[in-house]
Formats: C-alpha cells, structure tokens, sequence
C-alpha cells in the first residue's frame, strides 16, 4: 500500500516539528543550571533524547512509504509526545523561572509536562509488541495493547485534572511537593508499574514472534534481542548504583531506550525494508546537488563583485542564471553517482533497460526481441514468472 501525496509528506512535517522541537528544547536545558532547582538537560538524558530523535526520523520513512504498518506510526506519535514534553517543560522554564513573565501560557506549558511523559513511554511499548510488520504475533495478544493504553489513558487523565489548580513555577521544582503528595501520585504509584509489566510482555511477544517468523523477520528481531542484551542488566545497576557514583550517567546512558530505536533503524537499513534505497539516495543526492549551487553561486557572486569590480545586483542576477543552468546537468551526474552507491538495485536495472534499448534499434526479427525483452524483464525486476502476448496484425 502506497501513500497519497498529502499522507506522504504529512510525517514528515511532524518528524521536522519534532526535531526542531527538541533542537530548542535541548539547546535551552543545556544552559539551565541545577541552581535554578528545576530540571535541567544532563548527561544521563541524552540516551532518552536520542532514542525520540531516532524514532521521528524512522517513523517518518516508514509511515511514509508504508502508511498501512502500524510501527512508524508509533514511532512518530512516541518522538511528538516527548518533544511536546520537553519543549513545554524548557518554555515553562524560560517563562516562570529564567525570565518570569516573558512568556505567556508559561503555566500551562508547566502543567503539560505533567502528562506528557507518560503517553511517550507507553507508546515506545507499542512499538516492541508490533514490530516489525505492524501486526501482533497473534490474537491472544490482543489484551497487551489494550493494557497498556488504558492504564495510559487513566493515569493522563487524572493527571491533567488533578493538577490543572496547580499549574504554575510549583509543578516544575524537581521532586515537588504539589505533585508527589496529589491523587494523581497516588493514581500512578498503584498503575505506573502496568507498564513496565507491559514491556515484559512485548519482550515475550517478541520471543514468540522470532520462532514462529521468517529467516528476514528473525534478522530483524536479532538486532533488538542485541540492544536488549545490553540495556536491560544496566536497567538493574542504574537502579542500584547511587547518583553520587562516578558510573551512573554511564549506566543511565545504557539502560536508556536509544539502543531499541537504533536498533529497529538498524533493522529496516539493513534489510532495505519500504523502499529504503531509494530515500537514502534521493536524500543524499538532493544535498551534495543543493551545496554544490549554493557553492557556485557564492563564488560566482565573490568573484564577479571582488574580481571584476560589478556591482552587487549584476552579480546575483549572474550567480542566479549559472546556478540555474548548472542544476540539471549536476544533479543527473550527482544522481547517477548516489545511484550506484545507494541505489544499486535501480541502478543496474536503468542500466539493462538502456542495453536493451540500444539492442532493439538493430535487431528486427520478431522472435529474438521478444526473447530480448523477456530476459531484460527478468534480470531488471525478477518476477516469478513473465510471458508476452503478440498481436500479429
């Protein structure tokens, strides 16, 4: 299933919103200092930073090219909730700690940090039990989503109702008072623990789903069975170890889930999972083509107004017409360089059909150009079986 035009470019504006988000959420907790007594960008969050970075871009090529498969989806839902949540909490901060007052809405930004967390952690969940065809295993994992949505939903909501009096500088203080002794502290001391529970179980599902899958699935699935061999015994020491020690931003940062969302990018790279190839390629070629215009057309603008004394309208009219006429032909050379590092597959098929081609001007007996075709048909696309049907006139 293909993607419409809208529904395609559509990820991608989340996925740019998201990272853009959290490039001005990032760049504002770096300069926040722990005196404030607020929370402040540290070390052992860059794993979880990472992990929402990789899970916006990720999702957006696959829902991209696969809208049906419920995994990019997730993925992209997961990377909006966090940088929702960190922009809103750095804007809070800037708002009502930073600078008080120079921002408006600073206080419900405050109590949107509340909340938000919790959607991007079940939502991350959601991606281990449907990974990586966007199907559960089975209908008697039917209840695990549903679990893990629910206790979700109820712990959101009795969040955001509960502490929507207290919005203010009171809910970001680190540890706060307001909200360890609410109702809804309460609501998720008693839930909360559904949801590791819930990601137990996806680890399960995910077991089930290697014996019974495919030699391309269980490819797939050894990379996250790989990042869990390594975050899940730091997920006990980070507990153990006490702040204080000199190892805990180190284990933090490998019991974060960066390694899931690496390694499920890691899976649909390597195994050129929807049409991956070819967006690499395009991506690649679009920015050697788009910094090589930009080059000629500053140099051309140096050297026409250093150079040879012209003013500077003469001279961006000038760069303006090379940098025009030079974008085709570098970006057929450019494309067809990327193409056969990146893209070999469509590489070597234009590469047939051009053969092909050049065959069919000579030859002009019937039955050796339908034998021609045929083969440039089966080495181009390698379909499981071709004929072709000759109307004699």
């Amino acid at each position: 299933m293909t993607a419409s035009r809208p529904l395609r470019w559509l990820p991608w504006v989340v996925a740019f919103v998201s990272g853009l988000a959290l490039a001005l959420a990032a760049a504002a907790g770096a300069t926040t200092t722990p005196t404030h007594n607020v929370q402040h960008l540290a070390a052992s969050d860059a794993g979880w930073w990472v992990a929402y970075a990789v899970f916006s871009i990720v999702g957006a090529i696959v829902t991209s090219r696969r809208p049906d498969n419920r995994v990019g989806w997730l993925m992209l839902v997961a990377g909006a909730f966090n940088a929702l949540a960190q922009a809103a909490s750095q804007y809070a901060i800037w708002g009502l700690v930073r600078h008080p007052g120079s921002l408006p809405g600073a206080s419900v930004a405050a109590w949107v940090t509340t909340w938000t967390w919790s959607p991007a952690i079940a939502v991350m969940v959601l991606v281990l039990i449907y990974f990586p065809n966007g199907r559960l295993p089975s209908r008697r994992w039917q209840w695990l989503p549903w679990v893990a949505l629910s206790f979700t939903t109820v712990i959101v909501v009795s969040t955001a109702v509960n502490l929507w009096p207290q919005r203010g500088v009171a809910l970001l203080v680190t540890n706060a008072d307001v909200v360890r002794h609410s109702f809804a502290a309460h609501v998720i001391g008693v839930l909360w623990p559904f949801i590791p529970v819930s990601a137990i179980a996806a680890m399960v599902s995910l077991v089930v789903r290697y014996r019974r899958g495919a030699s391309l699935e269980r490819q797939q699935l050894k990379w996250l069975v790989f990042a869990g061999a390594v975050s899940a015994p730091m997920i006990v020491v980070g507990e153990v170890l006490p702040q204080s020690s000199r190892f805990y931003t180190t284990a933090q940062l490998l019991n974060s889930p960066a390694w899931c969302a690496i390694a499920i990018a890691l899976a649909i790279l390597r195994y050129r999972l929807y049409d991956i190839d070819r967006i690499v390629s395009r991506t690649v070629s679009y920015a050697v083509v788009t910094g090589v215009v930009i080059g000629v057309y500053v140099g051309v603008v140096a050297l026409i107004e250093s150079g040879l004394g012209f003013s500077s309208s003469v001279a961006v009219a000038a760069s303006t017409l090379a940098a025009a006429a030079l974008f085709q032909p570098v970006r057929r050379r450019v494309q067809t360089v990327i193409d056969r590092r990146f893209n070999r597959r469509a590489y070597d098929a234009g590469r047939i059909v051009e053969t092909f081609s050049a065959r069919l001007r000579e030859e002009v007996d019937v039955d050796t150009v339908r034998r021609h075709l045929l083969d440039t048909v089966d080495d181009a696309v390698a379909p499981a079986t071709a004929s072709l049907w000759l109307v004699r006139a």
